[in-house]
């Protein structure tokens, strides 16, 4: 612009601190521009129809990052500190709290909860976390958790979409506190190495636990085997929504006898479908699915369970109204026993690939809350398809004791493929022990 005169500029690697100034003169008049006035007066206008002009200082105050805070995020500097102010200040202020790409060393474990556990972080309010940042750790154990949920705070609501767990320990990356109280549980597109989600609350309004992958890193060399675990109250005052679906479970040579999914209290119209575990070394009795205490008309539907089975009960202090509910197109490999039944169910097409001892067994528990005399089982379609190696026990076993059962096209079969390998192999010899009798 003519007569425009500028002088006195900063050198080009020399931020702006507020304190200098670039003198401006047009038409006689100084203009002084300090960068917090420039800061202040700087706006931003989204594109598309309606938008209005913003400040950028509005803008960028939707979210907070933990970079504010001092994050460093090179998976070496301890940042405990700077992600605990940045989670306070998220709290407080309900901002969600943005983890840029980046891995942040977590390393201080200094809250203690159910007077074992201790926690890298106190969730004791309404927070939203977002990827995608990974978080890892040296120094965690089983005992340990990275996010722990305070009983002690009263009601809050947990939100993490997209953070990844990593590091060669195994430690919890959830972990919610017995008797902790929340409105919302939203976890998704989380994927952790070695780690654990356990969620052990009373929810009041839903969980959705969807989309993701635990223990993406265990191959079957590797002695780990990390849980997804949902513990609800039975017979909560709410009955919440429930969907834990399309998670991804992957487990290693250590036996775990409690599942890697472990469901209790999956409440009315609760949903445990889609999701998948790939025991990748662990003995063949492990549990993959380890349900109970269910409401009516829960839905436990197209699950896989590769290299271990499913068992379903009522569970001690379970539902009393724990019927109608819908077991169906379930896959079970390479199990001891694909499928434990304890409690009444309605299943149909579900299929039991090469079992090891049964392929369904329909059985009393050790307590009460499990035994059969109230259980009524409808089960149809049912697929039993032997593939080879250790003749199993039995087909089917059903033990005594049951109010009703209504079996209708189940299948014992040879797999094609075992039955041109070996055709001088031997067969299973019981195919059915219904309450002793062969």
């Amino acid at each position: 612009m003519a007569g425009t005169k500028i002088s006195n500029l900063p050198a080009a690697t020399t931020p702006l601190t507020g304190t200098e100034f670039v003198p401006v003169v047009q038409g006689g008049v100084t203009v002084k521009a300090t960068a917090a006035n420039i800061n202040a007066a700087a706006t931003y206008t989204s594109t598309g129809t309606g938008a209005v002009s913003r400040l950028v200082s509005s803008k960028l105050g939707d979210f907070v990052s933990v970079k504010d805070f001092g994050a460093v995020g090179d998976g070496v500097t301890d940042d405990t500190a700077a992600i605990q102010a940045a989670l306070t200040y998220s709290g407080t202020n309900n901002k969600t709290l943005y983890f840029p790409d980046g891995t942040y060393a977590v390393n201080t474990f200094g809250v203690t909860m159910d007077g074992a556990t201790l926690c890298a972080f106190r969730v004791n309010a309404d927070l939203s976390l977002v990827g995608p940042g990974v978080i890892t750790s040296t120094t965690g154990a089983v005992s340990n958790s990275i996010f722990g949920v305070d009983a002690t705070s009263g009601t809050v609501s947990l939100s993490i979409d997209g953070l990844g767990f990593a590091g060669n320990v195994r430690y919890r990356a959830v972990y919610a506190e017995t008797g902790a109280t929340m409105d919302t549980v939203d976890i998704r597109n989380v994927v952790t190495a070695r780690q654990s989600l356990i969620l052990g609350c009373t929810v009041i309004r839903s969980i959705r636990v969807f989309d993701n992958k635990i223990g993406n890193e265990i191959e079957s060399i590797t002695a780990v085997s990390p849980t997804l675990t949902v513990v609800l109250p039975q017979n909560p005052t709410h009955n919440p929504e429930c969907a834990i679906e399309r998670n991804i479970v992957r487990t290693g040579t250590e036996v775990s006898s409690t599942g890697a999914y472990v469901i209790h209290g999956l409440p009315m119209g609760g949903r445990c479908n889609y999701n998948t575990h790939l025991n990748l070394g662990a003995a063949s009795g492990t549990e993959g699915f380890d349900i109970d205490s269910v409401g009516r008309f829960a839905q436990i539907i197209g699950n896989a369970s590769y290299g271990s089975g499913f068992e379903y009960k009522v569970g001690t202090g379970g539902y009393s109204d724990s019927r109608d509910i819908i077991f169906a197109n379930n896959i079970s490999t390479d199990a001891d026993t694909p499928f434990v039944f304890r409690s009444s169910c309605i299943g149909y097409g579900n299929i039991a690939y090469n079992p090891k001892g049964y392929g369904l067994y329909c059985t009393p528990g050790s307590d009460a809350d499990n035994l059969l005399d109230d259980a009524t089982f409808q089960l149809h379609g049912f697929r039993i398809i032997y593939a080879g190696g250790t003749p199993w026990v039995a087909g089917v076993k059903i033990d005594g004791g049951m109010a009703g059962m209504e079996f209708d096209g189940i299948r014992i079969e040879l797999d094609p493929a075992w039955k041109s390998a070996n055709p001088s192999g031997t067969l299973p010899s019981v195919q059915f022990n219904i309450d002793g009798v062969v």
